[in-house]
């Protein structure tokens, strides 16, 4: 059952009402800003579940009633699927960054400087492929 209309279509969570949403843990990610967004009315709520992992978050939403706020980056290779529901955030404004954090005392080694060009690229493929599902909305 969509909750917004078909895949792509943009949401305004502030238009919603008694959502069931799945959240990282409070201190982890953007689930902070999400629980005042709560908190101060912006955001409906009914219900909040709190799980630790992507996985476990993606598979109660698929099959169930529940609705999980994930960065595009973790649903990008999921978007085309038919069994589920993908829209981007309008509102309210839910930012999700990813930052390198390394010891300057130490030089990279050549498998962290690997591993960087690896995020990069899929960075890279994570932004095309939101090029193309925001134009397919």
């Amino acid at each position: 059952q969509p909750l917004n209309g078909r895949t792509g279509t943009p949401c305004d969570l502030r238009q919603l009402k008694d959502l069931k949403l799945i959240l990282p843990f409070l201190k982890q990610s953007f689930s902070g800003r999400v629980r005042g967004y709560i908190d101060n009315g912006q955001i409906l709520s009914s219900k909040i579940i709190e799980i630790d992992g992507w996985v476990g978050g993606f598979e109660l939403a698929k099959d169930s009633d529940w609705g999980l706020l994930t960065p595009f980056i973790s649903v990008y290779s999921e978007v085309k699927r038919r069994d589920l529901f993908v829209y981007p955030l309008l509102q309210p404004e839910i930012e999700f960054e990813f930052f390198l954090v390394y010891d300057r005392r130490r030089p990279i080694s050549l498998a962290a400087k690997r591993f960087i060009e690896i995020l990069e690229n899929c960075f890279r493929d994570v932004h095309a492929s939101w090029r193309t599902f925001s134009k397919l909305v």
